[in-house]
């Protein structure tokens, strides 16, 4: 089973997809890499689970508009 994420990690993937929705896709390695030139996250931690949620959410919004 995988971990639960926190709020702020939610709150803040739906910030970067609703302001940058044209930087981030549905594969977690290129947002990874989008995220790192950011300079958003302060660990690598933060930088997966960030990567991971905003992934996520962007492969949510892509189903429910097709």
């Amino acid at each position: 089973m995988g971990n639960i994420k926190t709020q702020d990690i939610k709150r803040a993937a739906k910030i970067l997809i609703d302001t940058y929705p044209d930087k981030f896709t549905p594969v977690f390695v290129s947002n990874k890499v989008v995220i790192k030139e950011m300079n958003i996250a302060d660990s690598k931690l933060m930088l997966n689970k960030l990567a991971g949620s905003v992934t996520r959410l962007h492969k949510i919004r892509a189903r429910e508009s097709a």
